[in-house]
């Protein structure tokens, strides 16, 4: 049979997360679990690509986001803050996400109808616009 199930265990030998998985391609379930064993997120794969409803979870276990993969791309339907306040409605909206290893980046993404309209960061550092130095001519 092509079909098995990976767990996938931290260091301690808590799960971390189970996935899924028909010819060595993601395929079924993906589940991820924060430390305390409670759930960080579900969804499902089809071939390889995210497909079908998408949730996540604070780690206090309040729900974070309900979202749509439609061909491998992320559609938001709902989002709430830490504290259960929904921000974004079927698909209209905010989201306020962390970045970076550390989470110190902090954005607003402003959404639609479903559909990405803006960004706004909130939190962490900026930088100015990256330019590359000219290369010296060769002298030939």
């Amino acid at each position: 049979m092509d079909k098995n199930i990976e767990i996938i265990r931290d260091e301690s030998g808590r799960i971390n997360r189970i996935v899924q998985y028909f010819k060595k391609i993601k395929h079924g379930q993906w589940v991820s679990f924060f430390k305390s064993g409670l759930i960080r997120e579900i969804g499902n794969y089809n071939r390889g690509v995210e497909f079908g409803i998408w949730k996540e979870w604070y780690a206090s276990g309040q729900l974070k986001e309900e979202c749509h993969y439609k061909k491998g791309i992320k559609i938001p339907i709902n989002f709430w803050d830490e504290h259960g306040n929904k921000l974004l409605e079927n698909g209209t909206g905010y989201t306020i996400e962390k970045f970076g290893t550390k989470e110190y980046d902090v954005y607003k993404h402003f959404f639609q109808n479903g559909e990405f309209k803006s960004e706004e960061k909130i939190e962490g550092v900026s930088f100015v616009r990256f330019e590359p130095n000219n290369p010296r001519p060769k002298n030939t």
